[in-house]
């Protein structure tokens, strides 16, 4: 019955979670222990939840990759990895900076190239520094 329904009657003694299943509240009540009873065969890493330990031996110690890109040879090991790939394989380049031409597939990369900007910014304000207030750059610098 506890399965078709949205009550959480199961109410964890420590904090305001709450469970549909008494198996929910038993996996969570781990987060509130220094408990680790997962344990990795191929190194130190422990884990409070079995999907923990599973997902630690998915990034760290496999190899298998099976999400593959259609377009290239590109392979992934989660979801989200290939979509952010996708990304690079679409015409449109829809980030564009304020400050020139410059325009980028992703959000990431637009901030990388504002960073060129402010750079110049930083360069021209202490050469700026140095000539108004130190009187110690030749015009001819600039």
């Amino acid at each position: 019955m506890a399965r078709h329904s949205e009550e959480r009657l199961h109410q964890c003694s420590l904090c305001d979670y709450r469970a549909k299943l008494p198996s929910n509240l038993k996996k969570h009540m781990l987060i509130h222990t220094d408990k680790k009873p997962f344990a990795c065969h191929l190194c130190d890493y422990k884990g409070k939840l079995a999907c923990s330990l599973k997902d630690h031996f998915m990034w760290v110690h496999s190899e298998d990759k099976p999400f593959s890109c259609e377009y290239c040879d590109f392979k992934a090991k989660v979801p989200s990895h290939l979509k952010k790939h996708m990304v690079s394989h679409q015409e449109e380049a829809p980030y564009k900076c304020p400050m020139c031409d410059f325009k980028a597939k992703r959000p990431g990369n637009l901030k990388e190239h504002m960073g060129t900007h402010t750079n110049e910014k930083r360069y021209l304000i202490v050469m700026l520094y140095f000539y108004i207030f130190l009187g110690k750059i030749d015009m001819k610098q600039l």
